[in-house]
């Protein structure tokens, strides 16, 4: 079963991750020092790989033009 998690320290952010992408799909648990944003199942993955493919992650030194 594919899974696909997300870690960060704070909550509300990983709120709005899980509200924006998927609707509140995601499960949302509490780590050591933060939390965890887990998809799991084929539909959420694919959910969450389709929001990506329309909007990448900006990452590196990218140049705006």
């Amino acid at each position: 079963m594919p899974d696909l998690t997300i870690s960060n320290a704070d909550l509300n952010l990983l709120k709005e991750i899980n509200g924006v992408i998927t609707s509140n799909l995601g499960n949302i648990s509490p780590i050591k020092e933060g939390y965890n944003l887990k998809f799991r199942g084929k539909r959420k993955v694919e959910i969450v790989f389709q929001f990506l493919q329309k909007y990448p992650v900006i990452t590196g030194n990218r140049k705006m033009s």
